[in-house]
């Protein structure tokens, strides 16, 4: 039987799929931040940002509901082995990243569409 964090990420996993997503950048670029809308009420935030102390890259992953914390994880960029959590999360991000790319090839062909089609109007 799934345990919490399997439904929480399974959740997770669909809204990203399923939803349109927001990204901005925070504090001068310093943090990326992917937004979901889910409802009125609810939206979901995935924080991401760099540090390097010692001189090794460490990324700061949050996962927020609204003000509430769902999950976080500090990843090392030199790291071999990650957990389970630390593996749904870095994942999740890369989910984010994907959906985007996503919605702007999709905005980007249903430009050239619509002009194609005004072309074809004009002609």
């Amino acid at each position: 039987m799934p345990d919490e964090s399997d439904r929480i990420y399974s959740y997770l996993k669909r809204i990203i799929q399923t939803s349109a997503i927001g990204v901005a950048y925070i504090a001068d670029g310093a943090i990326k931040e992917y937004s979901i809308d889910v409802d009125k009420d609810m939206c979901i935030s995935f924080l991401v940002s760099r540090s390097k102390p010692d001189n090794i890259i460490h990324y700061n992953y949050i996962i927020m509901a609204n003000d509430d914390l769902i999950a976080e994880a500090v990843i090392s960029s030199q790291a071999k082995h990650l957990t389970a959590d630390e593996k749904r999360i870095e994942n999740l991000f890369e989910l984010c990243s994907a959906r985007i790319i996503f919605q702007e090839t999709k905005m980007a062909i249903q430009k050239t569409i619509d002009a194609d089609r005004q072309n074809t109007h004009l002609n």
